[in-house]
Formats: C-alpha cells, structure tokens, sequence
C-alpha cells in the first residue's frame, strides 16, 4: 500500500468512492456510511476539482496491488487553517477494501503532510454527534474531544439532516515535530550539502497517464526561509545535470530549483563518436518532433502539479505561490510555449492547449524566432507571441547564431509581445552555447550541477569536453556559429546577475530589482550586459 497526493485522473474514481462510502446504504457494511444520518450528496466532481487547485487544500490518495495493477482504495483530505492547525476530514475508505489498514495509513500521511507541507502543529476533525463508534476508533489514533461542537451544514449545501440536533464534535491532536520528520525522510534520499546548497541528486516523478518516469534534480537552500520555486528547461541533449553555473547561483540567492531530464537528453555518452551521432540524430528530427514538444510541456505541468508531493522530499519550504520557468534553446521554445505563446499550426494537433497560468514569469534563454524555412525550428509568424502577458525577460548573445537562428532573430519574441514587464538582454561577445556553461573554458565545477559527486563530476565534465570539441572545431561547429569572443568567466557573471535580477523582481516582488532593470543599472555592473525594456 502507498499514499500519495490525489491528481485530476482520480477525481472520477474518487467521487465513486466518496459516495459510496457515505451515502451507498447499509449494505455496503461501510463504518463511515452515513446515509440514516444525512440525505444529499458527499461530493461532487467539481468540488473535488476545486480541491486539487486549492493551495491550501491536500487531497492524498492510497493505492494498494489488487491482481498486479494499482487501485484506489481510499482518500483524506487536508486543509490549512492558516493558524498553526490543519483540518483533516473527508476519510473514505472503498467498501470493497476495508479491514486492510488504509484508514490509519491515510491518517498518517495526512497528518505527515499537515507538518511538513503546512507547517501545523495540531490536527482538527469532526465526527457527526450520534458516532461514538467512529469516534472511538479517533481515540484509537490519538484524538480526543475538545468540547467544541459545530453546526451541522444548511440546507442551502444541498444536504439534509435525517435526525434532530444534528451537529459536530470536535476533535483535536498534537503532531509530532516536524523537524524529526524531516531528519528521518531526508536520510533516505541520495542528498548532498555544500557551501549552503543542497541538492537530491535524482528525484522521480511517476506521470501515470504517460506511464513515464521524470527524473530531476531539485536544489535548494540549506538556511531557513521560504522560497520562490524556478524549474529551469535543458537544451537539446541537455539533462537535469547542467547548467550548473546559474543554478547554483540562484539556490545561494535564496530560490529552489528543479531541473528535469527531458526524453532529449543524452545522460550515457561513451565516446565522442556517440556523442557526436546522437546529438546530430536529436538536431535533425527536433524541428518535426511534434510529440516531443508535447512532452516536454507535459513534464512541466507534471511538475507544478507535482509541488506539493515534492515538498514533502525536501526540507526547505517553497512558495508555491511564486513559480518562475527558465530554459535555454529548446527549453527556452519550452517555457514561451507554457507562457502563452502560439504553437506553430503545423504542430497545434499534437501540442494542445500549452499555457499554464501557474508560471508567474518566464526567463527565455536564445529564444527561437520566426522561421525563414520549413526546415527551420521557430515560430509562424509576428503574432505568435501576443499571448505572452506576463513577466518575461528574453536572454540573447551577439555571436547567439545556430543553424536554424541568427542573432538579430532572436529580437523577435521581445518585439512582438505585449510590453509590460518585458526585457531583452544581449550578452556581448556570448555564442549559443556560453549560456550552458561551454566556453573557451570548460570547468565542471560551473558547467555541471551544483552538487555532484566527483566520478558524476567527471563524467559530465568529459562530455562537455567532447561537447566543445564538436561544436567549436569539429562536425557540428558550423550549426553553432562562431566561437564566443571575450572573457567567459565574465559572460557567466553577467547571466548570473541579471537572470537574478529578474527573478528577484518577479517571484519575490523586491520593487528595487524592477527599477534596476529598467533603469539599466545592471549595464554599469557588467558592461557586457546589453539592456532593453518595455
């Protein structure tokens, strides 16, 4: 048996349950079954839906092996009472499936989630008056009664009171703290602390609808505070392990990151030759691989539906309120997809309906432009980006040029939205791949995740090697353009600061970032730093 939090693939089956546990008639032999007590529905799809968008609210779900496949056997769920207490009600246990322990498995998690995820310290619930057998059975998991009761719900909900002085008892727990929960999770994840960062090297989301497991990296800080959440978007060939320059940047100025390893991704490479043979095979079906933008989207909304679930793994407390995406390159198409942008119509049957309003700004890194050729990989036309009203600022570098874009295209998406809050920076002397970490020179201590262990350092750090080999003198220079002119080291302060920047403005709302980009500040910190606004 596991619990887990519930998803909008469950609600159907959810709903089922609910009602039958509560309202199915004595003969389903159900301990929660109330139907000689209240007439009227328990639930209903749509408010079920309402709990899944509700911040404040947790819906978690246990699954149990029923002849080799996983079902759904109960659900709780948690709400945050915003004053050090969580409300925990709603326990449904399918009929067909009880006797097996899920109640107090439920309880559990529940009770797990409202520490950790909530930050409570006591648990509230309620039983209808005439229950002293449920009642009971709360007493067996360490709830008593408080002496408060509470008015049964008005007919205007649409249920009905079968007997006189219908009401609620109360009923309360202390919870454990939650500081030894944390001690004993985090011992058994694969996590690593230096210099303020920590990192869970490998974290795995299961998308049951795509029967497809997403690996990433989650970094964060090990201080305490709560912090904006930036899931950042790889390049073509990419993984969850690069880009490691930026994001340890970002962790140390106070935002968790969550970097996914999309299906593109080239983590095994035993030589350059293979390296070399994958990488052109992704470059070449890349422009036409319509499911693979449909996938890369997909694993996004997974993981914003996923924050809560990915809370529970990490210690440190992410505003879930305030959630920024990145990417570079393909993950840069990635992320003006999610913020509005207009899919190219050739693609629209495959990529349905991309915009997530959850992202609260979005950082496009050499964003794709408006294609020249059917073969090109960009937009359709000036009006694709009209979709994209929110924060966004558009990273660019004057030697930026690929196969498929030149520098001065990248200007496009920046032109054609909408202004307000829009900014477009050029990186002097920057190519395609400097925003990766892969310059003249190549450290594995800024191009590789922030925290690593020294054989996963090296092994990277051969990669990247190989990487900078064929795109600066080898088979695949001439799609990457010329080699970036100029002090690398000083290129990557520069995206440093002004992606920080952004952030800063953006998910922590600091006004003095916002007047600093547009003043253009940041120019005079870094005159590599090229800035426009609107």
């Amino acid at each position: 048996m596991q619990t887990r939090l519930a998803v909008e693939n469950d609600v159907v089956p959810l709903e089922r349950i609910i009602q039958y546990a509560y309202r199915g008639g004595k003969a389903t032999g159900s301990w929660t079954n109330e139907y000689s007590l209240v007439k009227g529905p328990r639930i209903t799809i749509e408010q079920l839906h309402g709990i899944l968008k509700n911040e404040d609210r947790a819906l978690l779900v246990a699954e149990i092996e029923e002849n080799g496949s996983k079902v759904l056997a109960g659900c709780i769920c948690v709400d945050n009472l915003k004053n050090g207490q969580a409300y925990l009600g709603m326990l449904a246990i399918d009929p067909d499936l009880q006797s097996k322990g899920v109640g107090k498995q439920l309880f559990a998690a529940a009770e797990e989630h409202a520490t950790k995820v909530f930050g409570c310290h006591t648990a509230r619930g309620s039983v209808l008056s005439p229950r002293d057998e449920l009642l009971a059975w709360y007493r067996r998991l360490g709830y008593e009664e408080n002496g408060e009761t509470e008015p049964f719900l008005s007919p205007e909900s649409g249920v009905t009171a079968l007997v006189d002085n219908l009401h609620f008892r109360v009923i309360v727990k202390k919870l454990l703290v939650v500081g030894f929960l944390f001690a004993a999770m985090m011992c058994c994840l694969p996590t690593f602390a230096v210099d303020g960062i920590a990192s869970v090297d490998d974290f795995v989301l299961h998308d049951k609808q795509r029967n497809k497991d997403l690996h990433m990296r989650i970094s964060y800080p090990t201080e305490e505070g709560k912090f904006p959440v930036i899931i950042f978007s790889h390049g073509a060939g990419g993984s969850k392990d690069g880009y490691g320059y930026l994001i340890s940047h970002w962790v140390k100025n106070g935002f968790v990151c969550i970097q996914p390893s999309h299906a593109d991704a080239i983590t095994n490479t035993a030589n350059k030759e293979q390296l070399f043979q994958t990488l052109k095979s992704t470059l070449r079906v890349l422009p036409t691989d319509y499911s693979g933008w449909a996938n890369r989207v997909a694993d996004i909304k997974l993981i914003l539906s996923s924050l809560q679930s990915i809370q529970i793994s990490i210690p440190a407390m992410m505003d879930t309120s305030h959630v920024g995406l990145g990417g570079h390159s393909y993950g840069a198409f990635t992320s003006m997809l999610l913020g509005g942008a207009t899919v190219p119509k050739i693609a629209s049957a495959k990529v349905k309906n991309p915009y997530d309003g959850r992202v609260a700004a979005i950082l496009v890194i050499s964003p794709q432009g408006i294609k020249h050729r059917p073969r090109d990989f960009g937009f359709d036309n000036k009006f694709s980006w009209k979709g994209l009203h929110g924060p966004a600022m558009f990273m660019t570098g004057s030697l930026d040029q690929t196969g498929w874009t030149m520098p001065k295209d990248r200007r496009a998406p920046y032109l054609d939205s909408p202004a307000g809050n829009k900014y477009l920076v050029d990186i002097k002397g920057a190519n395609h791949l400097t925003f990766a970490g892969v310059g003249q020179r190549m450290d594995a201590s800024k191009s590789t995740g922030p925290i690593v262990g020294k054989r996963i350092a090296n092994r990277i750090q051969k990669r990247k090697e190989q990487l900078g080999q064929l795109t600066t003198t080898g088979r695949l220079a001439k799609f990457f353009g010329p080699m970036e002119s100029g002090d690398h080291q000083k290129m990557l302060d520069a995206i440093e600061l002004v992606s920080t920047d952004f952030w800063d403005a953006y998910l922590k709302d600091l006004e003095s970032d916002k007047q600093a980009l547009q003043s253009e500040s940041v120019e005079k910190v870094n005159p590599l730093i090229q800035i426009e606004s609107k």
